[in-house]
């Protein structure tokens, strides 16, 4: 992870995104009911993300297709944006285990994996192109990025929701 005076850590991900969904994992543990009820749930959906202790779900437009995800990891928040070019920004934490974060689409057959440091983490998921997606859910310009950085845990919170989302 990038230092107090080093650049952040960027890598664009490619996905053949399935089931409406990429997930951040901080360990290999299983979810639980209660995991699952509070990464699927309503306000988890119209946040565009979903959090438990150690799982994330970002929920994108896209049903099924191929799509990029810009990942940037840093040692600090990020400092004032702009985020005029974005539909939703959203934060929740994860906690980070021994196996570093694992970045991948259902079923898992493609994953991307990442050495981070033990410990909370705050992720900052950012979405534009929402209105962009045909009605089949398969093709558009929708974008995605997420921010990671160590903090101490902090509940959920929609920063920004300039869109209705298709199934809102």
């Amino acid at each position: 992870m990038a230092g107090h005076d080093e650049e952040p850590l960027r890598q664009r991900l490619t996905f053949d995104v399935a089931f409406r969904q990429i997930g951040l994992f901080g360990d290999n543990s299983r979810m639980n009911e209660e995991d699952r009820n509070q990464i699927y749930s309503k306000e988890a959906y119209n946040r565009v993300v979903g959090a438990s202790r150690s799982h994330v779900a970002i929920s994108t437009e896209r049903d099924a297709g191929l799509i990029s995800l810009d990942l940037e990891l840093r040692s600090q928040p990020p400092s004032e944006e702009d985020l005029t070019l974005w539909d939703s920004v959203a934060e929740v934490s994860l906690e980070m285990g021994d196996e570093g974060l694992v970045i991948s689409t259902p079923p898992g057959d493609e994953f991307y994996e990442f050495p981070l440091a033990r410990g909370p983490y705050r992720v900052r998921v950012y979405v534009s192109g929402a209105e962009t997606v045909n009605a089949l859910g398969t093709e558009g310009q929708d974008r995605y990025r997420v921010v990671l950085w160590p903090a101490p845990y902090q509940e959920p919170v929609l920063i920004q929701k300039r869109v209705r989302r298709r199934f809102e």
